[in-house]
């Protein structure tokens, strides 16, 4: 892996914004609880209001790192999207220009997309075995070489932080010197 494609996820997202027009870091956009990080949400729950055309070049890459078991990570990544636009998260913009690709660490063509791609996700479920799988795809991640030192945690909607996206995001520091963001309101 070469240094520049090495780049510091943080600074792939504060480039980004800054594209955006967004003013400040995007660490304090992506951790902020303040009311001036939302905004008014014309769309409510009607998806269909959402769909518009992006050009391919212009869409943003996002790596969802899942376990093999997790067919449909790439789909629950694409809703979560939807789900942060909709709460006000301005550096989400509009979901349509994300493009997602999910794949496990342990995939043979993992380091060829990891590679290509600056922003990473690390997909959660909800089910009992979750962090048991987190556990194994940073395993297998760590196992790959690659390192990547901060990583936004998607997930389903959850009540709570206290407990498994806790868990992981501690287990994923202690354990893998990976700091996972978390949006929740």
């Amino acid at each position: 892996m070469t240094t520049t494609s090495r780049q510091d996820q943080a600074a792939g997202l504060r480039a980004w914004a800054a594209q955006q027009g967004n003013s400040g870091s995007v660490d304090a956009a992506v951790m902020a609880e303040a009311k001036d990080t939302r905004v008014a949400s014309s769309t409510g729950n009607d998806k269909s209001q959402h769909t518009q055309h992006v050009e391919p070049s212009s869409l943003q890459q996002l790596l969802v790192l899942a376990h093999p078991s997790w067919t449909q990570a790439r789909e629950h990544a694409s809703e979560a999207l939807i789900r942060y636009h909709e709460e006000g998260w301005k550096w989400v913009g509009s979901p349509e220009q994300w493009q997602l690709h999910a794949c496990a660490p342990s995939a043979p063509n993992f380091i060829d997309i990891a590679q290509t791609i600056p922003r990473w996700a690390l997909w959660i479920d909800t089910d009992l075995h979750s962090f048991q799988r987190a556990y194994r795809v940073l395993c297998d991640l760590r196992d790959t070489g690659m390192k990547m030192p901060r990583m936004l945690l998607m997930h389903p909607p959850m009540v709570s932080r206290r407990g498994l996206i806790n868990n992981v995001q501690q287990m994923a520091r202690d354990f893998f010197n990976i700091e996972l963001l978390v949006l929740q309101r």
